[in-house]
């Protein structure tokens, strides 16, 4: 047995002595385009409460995952369940009031207010031609407030910073009222300190509210600093499923990127910093 198996055999053993309650699972699960296979999933289970990262490379399968799960794509075979019922078990607007989904190209906002994205996230309750009742214009303020918008409730949502505007679409996925948030590299146009400030919110938002959140991350440290658990994929299989300390090795992570990374201990004296050879 490799390296590599010796750790994987170890990370997994380890996680399922301590298994928590699941938000989603996943088994032998398989989308196929043509002759392309964009997911092979034998089995996985997404820890309720908890910040599960995606890592990986690009065309790794993360985008795919969190559109299986969001119902935003079919699959071939397997079962793909949300809270213990089938995916396809589920009615769309039921779904919608369970997992908020947040792409990495949102829909376009030209001419809308902050105030009137919010309250797109209470489309679920009372659908297209349903009133807007006084519960859902205090969910949207409170959700404003939640995420420290409140004082940008009347701006344009084009013309904010990527970091407001990200806490604006994170605003609009508290009103849903969701119990599992969907995040697809939300991060990815931000600047440093505006990276730190969505992920201190969504990690503080999981720890208050029990929120489940499954995010997909380019940055190793980023996961490693904000996740309870990370999954590594590869061509479309999990290579990984573990907490940071336990899957941030470097065996493992130059099977998932390809590439020679090393692992150093934290100046700050906890968990691990990783930087590319």
């Amino acid at each position: 047995m490799s390296l590599t198996h010796r750790i994987l055999a170890n990370v997994t053993e380890h996680v399922r002595a301590a298994e928590p309650e699941a938000i989603a699972s996943f088994k032998d699960v398989k989308i196929e385009i043509g002759e392309k296979t964009l997911l092979s999933i034998d089995k996985i289970a997404f820890p309720s409460g908890r910040v599960s990262g995606l890592i990986g490379q690009n065309g790794s399968g993360k985008s795919t995952l969190l559109k299986v799960l969001a119902n935003q794509m079919p699959t071939v075979t397997g079962e793909v369940t949300c809270l213990g019922k089938a995916l396809h078990q589920w009615d769309r607007k039921e779904l919608a009031r369970s997992i908020a989904y947040l792409p990495q190209d949102p829909p376009p906002t030209r001419g809308m207010l902050v105030r009137e994205l919010v309250a797109l996230g209470r489309y679920p309750w009372h659908g297209a031609f349903g009133r807007f009742s006084e519960k859902d214009a205090q969910k949207t303020q409170a959700s404003l407030e939640l995420t420290n918008i409140s004082h940008l409730s009347d701006r344009l949502v084009d013309t904010l910073s990527g970091g407001e505007r990200q806490r604006a679409w994170i605003a609009m996925m508290m009103a849903q009222d969701a119990k599992c948030l969907l995040m697809d590299e939300p991060i990815s146009a931000l600047d440093i300190a505006h990276q730190v400030e969505v992920l201190d919110l969504v990690r503080n938002l999981s720890i208050k509210r029990g929120l489940s959140v499954i995010i997909v991350l380019h940055d190793i440290n980023m996961a490693a600093r904000y996740c309870d658990r990370i999954v590594a994929l590869k061509q479309g299989q999990i290579i990984a499923d573990a907490t940071p300390d336990d899957l941030l090795q470097s065996p493992l992570l130059q099977q998932v990127f390809g590439i020679p990374i090393s692992v150093v201990p934290h100046p700050g004296g906890q968990g691990v910093l990783t930087y590319v050879d």
